[in-house]
């Protein structure tokens, strides 16, 4: 706290020495530049007032780090996350690298489906015109796996669909079934065109 015009004057006319010296100038200085502990809060600090320099590397926490000019940067590992760096601080942004997501960090679930629960596995997908039998070059090197549906309602002219890897590597053979007769189910050779849906599972 300032000392008043009355107790600086006070002390001026104590003795000539201290007149001439303008003391009580001196001691309210000095009073003025001795702060009391918990006399400093929110509303003496102003606006903007705490810059980098000012701050203590012991105030980055997890996964915050102090750069070499004092500011608080994010620690990336540069290789799932990194740092695009637009030109200006204010704008620079936090995101996932291309490709950064390994397999690993997938869910487990979500993993087989993706990956056919091994890993460099991949998935292929595709609609082909089936007229009782159709062989399907599925753009895999090999096919392990294949599921396929008719895209459209089942109908007596075409009630059921399968699919099963190919004779040829990366091929998938594609049948559409329909019943003998309406009295007996007995599967056999669609003769209607009818579109299945596929997805293979492969390398």
């Amino acid at each position: 706290m300032a000392l008043t015009d009355q107790q600086k004057n006070a002390l001026n006319n104590m003795c000539p020495a201290a007149k001439s010296v303008s003391l009580g100038d001196k001691v309210n200085d000095f009073v003025q530049g001795v702060l009391s502990a918990g006399s400093v809060g929110t509303a003496e600090i102003a606006d903007d007032a705490v810059t980098k320099a000012k701050v203590a590397a012991d105030v980055a926490g997890s996964g915050l780090a102090q750069d070499t000019d004092g500011s608080l940067m994010a620690v990336v590992d540069d290789t799932t996350v990194e740092i695009a760096a637009l030109g200006d601080p204010a704008v620079d942004t936090l995101q996932v690298k291309d490709g950064g997501i390994a397999s690993a960090k997938l869910a487990t679930a979500l993993q087989a489906l993706m990956l056919g629960a091994a890993s460099g596995y991949k998935l292929a997908r595709g609609e082909a015109a089936v007229t009782g039998t159709a062989d399907v070059d599925t753009g895999l090197a090999t096919v392990v796996a294949v599921v396929g549906s008719l895209k459209s309602d089942p109908s007596t002219d075409a009630l059921w669909a399968s699919a099963a890897p190919g004779g040829i590597a990366g091929h998938i053979d594609l049948k559409a079934w329909k019943p003998t007769a309406s009295d007996n189910c007995t599967p056999i050779a669609a003769t209607a065109e009818k579109s299945v849906e596929w997805i293979a599972i492969g390398t």
